[in-house]
């Protein structure tokens, strides 16, 4: 009898689709909403628009003086009638925002 190498991922794909139906299917069918790591937090940024303006990109640092920098990116299809000065990016309209505080994020 002669065998025939066959190529690991012939043999993989049916393996991760038993491991996936026998591990993360069930922890998906009893997942909960995810609660916020903080239970009293202040929002950055909250889109006007969610559907359509998409925030990304979030980054935040605090500097040696206490002062919290924390900056992101907008995007998507609402950009379009986006007032204030926007840049260009693969040929969509963006905008970076960024945001200070001196009271540990409390404004």
């Amino acid at each position: 009898m002669r065998y025939l190498p066959v190529p690991a991922s012939a043999t993989l794909g049916p393996f991760l689709a038993i491991l996936a139906a026998t591990t993360l299917l069930p922890a998906i069918a009893d997942a909960q909403p995810i609660r916020p790591l903080a239970q009293e937090y202040v929002a950055v940024f909250e889109s006007p628009d969610p559907q359509r303006v998409f925030a990304y990109s979030p980054g935040i640092a605090r500097l040696e003086s206490g002062r919290l920098v924390a900056t992101l990116d907008l995007g998507g299809p609402g950009m379009e009638t986006s007032q204030g000065t926007v840049g260009v990016r693969y040929g969509k309209k963006i905008q970076g925002k960024v945001y200070t505080s001196e009271d540990g994020g409390q404004t």
